[in-house]
């Protein structure tokens, strides 16, 4: 199961598709709400391998969508640290460093 997702300026939702590939390319077409009554046991509406829940958050990040705590991985982190250090290279190039890393 592969999803990609696109937001578009003018629309205030993110659009998906979800599809097989490989054969025969197939595509869900529908998702649909039906009732059920209290203590039924429900299987899950749908399930991704690690890989696919991958794509799926680098579609969704690709689209702006970010987690809510605001937290990146160690690569982002690093990345911030790696840039600040250039920040404070650029601001404080008249004074001697005496800071640690």
């Amino acid at each position: 199961m592969r999803i990609k997702a696109r937001s578009e300026l003018w629309n205030d939702a993110i659009d998906f598709l979800m599809f097989v590939d490989g054969g025969q390319r197939s595509v869900v077409t529908e998702l649909k709400l039906e009732p059920i009554k209290d203590g039924t046991y429900c299987s899950p509406s749908f399930s991704l391998t690690p890989q696919e829940a991958q794509e799926l958050m680098n579609e969704l990040w690709a689209c702006g969508i970010r987690p809510h705590n605001g937290q990146g991985g160690p690569a982002q982190i690093e990345a911030m640290r790696d840039h600040l250090r250039d920040l404070q290279r650029v601001v404080f190039k008249n004074y001697p460093d005496t800071r640690s890393d």
